[in-house]
């Protein structure tokens, strides 16, 4: 198997945007990562099942569910996991019916979905983060230390 150029950019595209969207909720969330993790394992298990002869309906019925068992026992709800699994549904409605495709659009089309659903994710709290700092411009921290002065311990 060759990988172009193009193939390259377009991987390199998504570990940007990724990484973008971790800058933006902060790349110590750990919802963000178990969100990336899951939503990892079920796009790597979705294109097994879309490249298989037979057993390729189970394509379009596999993401919801398994975003569901993956949410339900740790009572971890991702948006972003949730888009990602209505979009895996639909590609596998498409997958079920048509020949397979190369694994290479394939993946493409994977990492398009994955793309699609971490930005859905990210950009709902972008305006929460901007309405903070206004708060914070409008509403500077003052520190107590001066008008604190008069309470010196007893010596």
């Amino acid at each position: 198997m060759r990988i172009s150029l193009k193939y390259l950019l377009g991987v390199f595209v998504f570990c940007s945007v990724i990484l973008w969207c971790a800058a933006q909720v902060g790349f110590d969330n750990r919802v963000f990562w178990v969100a990336a993790i899951v939503s990892a394992a079920m796009s790597f298990l979705f294109v097994l099942l879309a490249l298989q002869e037979t057993g390729r309906w189970l394509t379009f019925i596999f993401p919801i569910p398994s975003a569901f068992f993956v949410g339900v026992p740790f009572l971890f709800f991702s948006q972003t996991l949730l888009v990602n699994a209505f979009l895996l549904s639909l590609v596998g409605m498409y997958c079920a019916y048509k020949p397979p495709l190369p694994l290479a659009t394939l993946s493409t089309v994977v990492m398009l979905c994955a793309v699609i659903s971490f930005v859905s994710g990210v950009l709902p709290g972008q305006e929460e983060v901007r309405q903070l700092r206004a708060l914070r411009n409008t509403y500077p921290t003052i520190s107590l230390e001066d008008r604190l002065q008069y309470e010196q311990p007893a010596d």
